[in-house]
């Protein structure tokens, strides 16, 4: 029976450094790993759940478990199952039953990755620069996979000698943020502050598929 299957981990590092009185580095980095297989959900033709709820009792049937019509039982095993393949829950049209939807499933997995360095500078006490450097990475692959021969109750006709797609994506950022403050007071009365500043980013993606 297909469930959703949902795994995550993920770690981090701190790390603050004071080579001298007026320098601060700060490196931090964060890894996280999640996987997610589930079959198709939520108002979608092929979802097992959709088909189970809008299946009609009254025209549940087990006529593919006995195509001769040979069986005395027409092929019904007890109540609401059948003794191989048939239409149990009466659903209609030909996007398949619950049990053979179920053979379709969605996986995805993804990779991320962080890491960043702050910098402080304060040669003067009215003088202070600061420095923020980042990488973001994530690697990620989705599928979609149908099993072979999934259609166990010969309803559905849908590419059942199976068939998988799968993308994938790889997505990275980098960033840089600088900035220079200086404040001065030159009376009780008079002060001045500047703020100088730059960022700028890198970014890259790409998408291959098929």
């Amino acid at each position: 029976t297909a469930a959703d299957k949902s795994t995550r981990a993920q770690g981090t590092l701190n790390v603050s450094m004071l080579p001298t009185s007026k320098t601060r580095l700060t490196a931090r980095a964060a890894y996280t790993n999640s996987r997610l297989s589930t079959p198709n959900n939520s108002n979608n033709i092929f979802s097992p759940i959709t088909q189970a709820l809008f299946g009609k009792p009254d025209l549940a049937n087990c006529r593919n478990s006995d195509p001769d019509g040979a069986d005395p039982n027409l092929g019904v095993l007890s109540p609401g199952r059948c003794k191989g393949a048939g239409n149990a829950y009466g659903v209609q049209g030909t996007f398949g039953s619950p049990n053979e939807l179920e053979g379709i499933l969605t996986n995805q997995s993804a990779d991320r990755y962080i890491a960043g360095l702050d910098f402080q500078y304060t040669p003067l006490s009215e003088l202070n620069f600061t420095g923020t450097f980042g990488v973001d990475y994530t690697s990620s692959q989705n599928s979609s996979f149908q099993e072979f021969l999934y259609n166990v109750d010969h309803i559905t006709s849908n590419d059942t000698a199976g068939a998988k797609t799968v993308q994938d994506r790889n997505d990275r950022e980098m960033t840089l943020d600088g900035k220079m403050n200086w404040s001065r007071n030159f009376s009780r009365q008079i002060s001045s502050s500047l703020v100088v500043g730059v960022q700028g980013f890198i970014s890259k993606v790409t998408q291959p598929g098929g």
